[in-house]
């Protein structure tokens, strides 16, 4: 696997993570601005697929093929959201190293 892609993964996780934890009323480091910014790029915060046996498990987000213009634009897209997410996980790194860096 590519580890840009790997960490990547691991962000969006820990972010889903931190939005269960909040809504759960429990204190997290996601912020009213960071839950913001992620819904305006339509960030999907809980993703679902149900199994044959009706038990619903994690998928990614799924997006059907469209044509090689719209699927070139898709790619340059997902580089730029996966180096901005990996920008912000940098500064997730450094916050809990001590650093306070805030998006």
């Amino acid at each position: 696997k590519d580890s840009s892609y790997s960490k990547l993964g691991k962000w969006v996780d820990h972010q889903r993570q931190l939005y269960r934890l909040r809504a759960q009323g429990k204190p997290t480091s996601l912020s009213d601005e960071r839950i913001a910014a992620l819904d305006e790029i339509g960030f999907e915060w809980v993703v679902v697929k149900r199994t044959g046996g009706g038990r619903p498990v994690d998928e990614p987000h799924h997006v059907p093929h469209g044509s090689v213009e719209d699927s070139e634009a898709m790619q340059a897209q997902q580089a730029q959201a996966a180096a901005e997410a990996a920008a912000a996980l940098e500064d997730d790194e450094e916050m809990a190293s001590g650093a306070h860096v805030s998006i």
